[in-house]
Parts: structure tokens; sequence; C-alpha cells
């Protein structure tokens, strides 16, 4: 849930005459990102109009990668035939600010 920078460390113990392992993860989650944009690149106003509608997240919200490619497979026709959905989605992360802005490409051909 916003999480984005997580980072984990294994510590992992082999007690060989028992034939035990123990497996200890220090977790570090980092700050929690929120959302600073939503972009959608390639479509036209009536579909522009009739995605949005459809968002399960707004501006200001914390950042769910779960919902927002969720949101991008549920429109998958609007991209080319053999694109994944999960490639057109564009993220610009400030760490200073704790925020991420997301676009999502519709575009035919996307400029890198």
């Amino acid at each position: 849930m916003g999480y984005i920078n997580s980072t984990f460390v294994p510590d992992m113990q082999v007690d060989e005459e028992r034939q035990k392992i123990s497996l200890i993860v220090d977790m570090d989650e980092g700050k929690s990102f929120t959302i600073s944009s939503i972009d959608f690149i390639g479509l036209d106003e009536d579909a522009l109009q009739s995605i949005s509608k459809g968002l399960y997240f707004k501006r200001g919200d914390v950042y769910n990668q779960r919902l927002v490619s969720h949101f991008m497979h549920e429109h998958a026709s609007l991209l080319p035939i053999n694109v994944s959905p999960d490639s057109r989605i564009r993220f610009d992360r400030d760490n200073k600010l704790a925020t991420i802005g997301v676009a999502f490409d519709f575009r035919d051909c996307p400029s890198q």
C-alpha cells in the first residue's frame, strides 16, 4: 500500500545437526507513496471521458500497484494487439516527496 521502495534482507541460519533452517526476513517499508498525477496518452476525448470514469484511484490516494495494473488490464482492448498492458504503464517517481505520477500509454507506437 504505497511502499514502493521496500527492501527485504533475508537471514538464514542452518542447524545441520537437527536438519532445520531458520529464515528471518528483515523488512524496511520505506515511505508510503501517494499518486501525484494520472495521465492518459493516445486517447481521443470520448475515450478519455469513458475510461476516466472507471478509475479505482485518484490523485492524492496512496499508490496501489494492484489497482493500477488491474485498471490497465481491464482496458487492454484499447491497446494494439499482442501488447502487454503492464508494458504501457509509465511511472514518474519522486523519492524526496514520496509521490508517483502514473501515465497510461494507449498509443499504437509509443515513444520511449
